[in-house]
Protein backbone atom coordinates (compact mmCIF):
# COMPACT_ATOMS: atom_id res chain seq x y z
CA UNK A 1 0.00 0.00 0.00
CA UNK A 2 1.28 3.71 -0.68
CA UNK A 3 1.10 6.38 1.49
CA UNK A 4 -2.24 7.68 -0.08
CA UNK A 5 -3.93 4.52 0.45
CA UNK A 6 -3.10 4.68 4.36
CA UNK A 7 -3.98 7.83 5.02
CA UNK A 8 -7.52 6.29 3.22
CA UNK A 9 -7.36 3.71 5.23
CA UNK A 10 -6.76 5.35 8.62
CA UNK A 11 -9.54 8.27 7.31
CA UNK A 12 -12.66 5.83 6.82
CA UNK A 13 -11.40 3.88 10.47
CA UNK A 14 -11.82 7.68 12.19
CA UNK A 15 -14.92 8.28 10.45
CA UNK A 16 -16.42 4.56 11.47
CA UNK A 17 -14.85 4.75 14.81
CA UNK A 18 -16.76 8.54 15.55
CA UNK A 19 -20.12 6.92 14.23
CA UNK A 20 -20.02 4.11 16.32
CA UNK A 21 -19.04 6.38 19.97
CA UNK A 22 -21.33 9.02 19.01
CA UNK A 23 -24.79 7.11 19.85
CA UNK A 24 -23.47 6.28 23.35
CA UNK A 25 -21.75 9.56 24.01
CA UNK A 26 -25.48 11.34 23.27
CA UNK A 27 -26.55 8.65 25.65
CA UNK A 28 -24.25 8.95 28.41
CA UNK A 29 -25.55 13.04 28.80
CA UNK A 30 -29.23 12.01 29.22
CA UNK A 31 -30.29 12.35 32.52
CA UNK A 32 -32.05 10.31 34.25
CA UNK A 33 -32.55 10.55 38.13
CA UNK A 34 -31.34 13.61 40.19
CA UNK A 35 -31.43 13.47 44.57
CA UNK A 36 -29.50 13.86 47.37
CA UNK A 37 -28.52 11.70 50.49
CA UNK A 38 -26.77 12.29 54.21
CA UNK A 39 -23.75 9.57 54.88
CA UNK A 40 -23.24 8.93 58.57
CA UNK A 41 -19.47 8.81 58.28
CA UNK A 42 -16.58 8.41 56.08
CA UNK A 43 -17.12 5.89 53.45
CA UNK A 44 -15.44 3.88 50.88
CA UNK A 45 -17.12 4.33 47.50
CA UNK A 46 -15.37 2.55 44.80
CA UNK A 47 -11.40 4.06 44.70
CA UNK A 48 -12.98 7.41 46.67
CA UNK A 49 -13.30 7.94 49.94
CA UNK A 50 -16.15 10.64 50.89
CA UNK A 51 -16.37 12.27 54.18
CA UNK A 52 -20.02 12.10 56.20
CA UNK A 53 -22.09 15.42 54.96
CA UNK A 54 -24.52 15.92 52.64
CA UNK A 55 -24.44 14.98 49.15
CA UNK A 56 -26.84 15.55 45.54
CA UNK A 57 -26.11 12.80 43.09
CA UNK A 58 -27.06 12.66 38.90
CA UNK A 59 -27.88 9.53 37.30
CA UNK A 60 -26.84 8.72 33.81
CA UNK A 61 -27.60 5.94 31.47
CA UNK A 62 -24.60 4.90 29.41
CA UNK A 63 -26.01 1.52 27.76
CA UNK A 64 -28.77 -1.31 28.53
CA UNK A 65 -27.17 -1.81 31.83
CA UNK A 66 -24.87 0.77 32.50
CA UNK A 67 -25.07 3.43 34.55
CA UNK A 68 -22.93 6.61 34.88
CA UNK A 69 -22.99 8.18 38.37
CA UNK A 70 -21.77 11.63 39.81
CA UNK A 71 -21.86 12.60 43.19
CA UNK A 72 -20.80 15.57 44.35
CA UNK A 73 -20.59 17.62 47.89
CA UNK A 74 -17.47 18.00 50.24
CA UNK A 75 -15.41 16.00 47.29
CA UNK A 76 -16.77 14.55 44.09
CA UNK A 77 -16.35 11.60 42.36
CA UNK A 78 -17.88 9.67 39.03
CA UNK A 79 -17.99 6.10 38.84
CA UNK A 80 -19.75 3.30 36.49
CA UNK A 81 -21.76 0.95 37.75
CA UNK A 82 -23.92 -1.87 36.66
CA UNK A 83 -27.93 -1.55 36.65
CA UNK A 84 -29.50 -4.78 38.04
CA UNK A 85 -33.22 -4.72 36.38
CA UNK A 86 -35.06 -5.40 40.00
CA UNK A 87 -36.98 -2.77 40.37
CA UNK A 88 -36.59 -1.22 43.71
CA UNK A 89 -39.74 -0.45 45.76
CA UNK A 90 -37.79 2.51 47.88
CA UNK A 91 -35.34 4.67 47.41
CA UNK A 92 -31.82 4.05 49.34
CA UNK A 93 -28.30 3.72 49.63
CA UNK A 94 -26.98 1.18 50.57
CA UNK A 95 -23.70 1.03 52.94
CA UNK A 96 -21.94 -2.39 54.63
CA UNK A 97 -20.66 -1.31 58.23
CA UNK A 98 -18.05 -3.22 60.21
CA UNK A 99 -14.72 -1.85 62.63
CA UNK A 100 -15.38 1.41 61.80
CA UNK A 101 -15.41 1.12 58.26
CA UNK A 102 -18.27 2.28 55.51
CA UNK A 103 -18.22 0.90 52.00
CA UNK A 104 -21.16 1.70 49.14
CA UNK A 105 -22.43 -1.42 48.17
CA UNK A 106 -25.41 -0.32 45.97
CA UNK A 107 -28.29 2.52 45.32
CA UNK A 108 -31.97 1.16 44.69
CA UNK A 109 -33.89 4.16 43.66
CA UNK A 110 -37.63 3.76 43.82
CA UNK A 111 -39.43 2.12 40.81
CA UNK A 112 -35.77 1.86 38.97
CA UNK A 113 -32.92 -0.54 38.67
CA UNK A 114 -31.18 -1.43 41.27
CA UNK A 115 -27.43 -0.18 41.39
CA UNK A 116 -24.76 -2.16 41.88
CA UNK A 117 -21.00 -0.32 42.59
CA UNK A 118 -17.81 -2.45 42.74
CA UNK A 119 -15.72 -2.64 46.27
CA UNK A 120 -12.34 -1.65 45.96
CA UNK A 121 -9.48 -3.70 47.20
CA UNK A 122 -8.90 -1.85 49.57
CA UNK A 123 -12.35 -1.40 51.03
CA UNK A 124 -12.85 -5.06 50.93
CA UNK A 125 -9.65 -6.07 52.61
CA UNK A 126 -10.82 -3.18 55.62
CA UNK A 127 -14.41 -5.33 55.90
CA UNK A 128 -12.53 -8.84 55.34
CA UNK A 129 -10.27 -7.75 58.33
CA UNK A 130 -13.12 -6.31 60.91
CA UNK A 131 -14.96 -8.93 63.69
CA UNK A 132 -18.07 -8.99 61.69
CA UNK A 133 -16.86 -9.95 58.30
CA UNK A 134 -18.60 -8.35 55.22
CA UNK A 135 -20.26 -6.21 58.18
CA UNK A 136 -24.02 -4.98 58.44
CA UNK A 137 -26.32 -3.44 55.60
CA UNK A 138 -27.66 0.06 56.67
CA UNK A 139 -29.59 1.52 54.11
CA UNK A 140 -29.20 5.81 53.63
CA UNK A 141 -32.50 7.27 52.82
CA UNK A 142 -32.28 8.82 49.63
CA UNK A 143 -34.51 11.79 48.12
CA UNK A 144 -35.05 11.81 44.39
CA UNK A 145 -36.04 14.87 42.69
Amino acid sequence: MNTKQISMVAVMALVLVAAAVSPSLATAQAKETEGKFTLPCTTYWGASVLPAGSYTFTVSRIGNHTKLVEVRGEKSLKTMAIADPENAKESSLEIRRSGGSAVVTNMRLAGQSNIVFSVARVAKELLASASTPNGTVEKITVTVD
